[in-house]
């Protein structure tokens, strides 16, 4: 079979569908068929490790070598995943080759923007939300895992219970009358 992004949707589809049911045995294909879809295979090989990028020929990016070698292997049906990268002339050049293999992934960043238009969309739609469509966009996972990276619970406790230490001061200030205190200035400041 053959997987590329200049087919039409339709064969696209069709060819996803005979793969994930094993009629198409071997797939020629480029990084589309890697991205979005979970379709894992034995073996993953790599005709070359330079492509269009439809201005120029380049080597392939850390990331796009990692999204289509990591099709290389069946949850539960393959024990070890193969990945063969052919040399047809001569091998790559070591340096490329170390990049590719050992380079950090390309950063992704959500494009996401939600416009009046969309909104009117889906309120048109009555299976989804609004608040449904922005829960599940890359851009809100992105803000949640950096959330979770910061400890935000950790720094709510710590808020509360800077929080309790102020109500304590400020209920013993209150008991306080007015003619045993004279009070000039007064400063908070939260441990950090």
């Amino acid at each position: 079979g053959v997987h590329h992004g200049g087919l039409l949707p339709i064969l696209k589809e069709t060819v996803e569908i005979l793969f994930s049911r094993g009629i198409v045995k071997v797939l020629f294909a480029t990084e589309t068929f890697a991205m979005g879809v979970n379709m894992p295979a034995r073996t993953v090989v790599f005709n070359g490790l330079r492509k269009h990028d439809g201005r120029e020929f380049r080597d392939l990016l850390p990331g796009e070598y990692t999204q289509m070698a990591g099709r290389a292997g069946r949850r539960g049906l393959d024990k070890v995943g193969t990945v063969l990268i052919t040399a047809w002339s001569e091998p790559p050049p070591l340096p490329a080759l170390r990049a590719m293999l050992t380079g950090s992934a390309t950063k992704l960043e959500s494009q996401f923007r939600l416009k009046y238009s969309m909104i009117l969309n889906l309120l048109r739609v009555e299976d989804m939300s609004v608040e449904d469509m922005i829960k599940r966009s890359f851009s809100e996972f992105a803000t949640q895992r950096a959330l979770g990276a910061h400890n935000v619970p950790k720094f709510m406790a710590r808020a509360d219970a800077a929080l309790a230490r102020l109500d304590k001061r400020a209920a013993a200030a209150a008991s306080v009358s007015a003619h045993d205190v004279d009070v000039h200035n007064v400063a908070c400041v939260l441990p950090g």
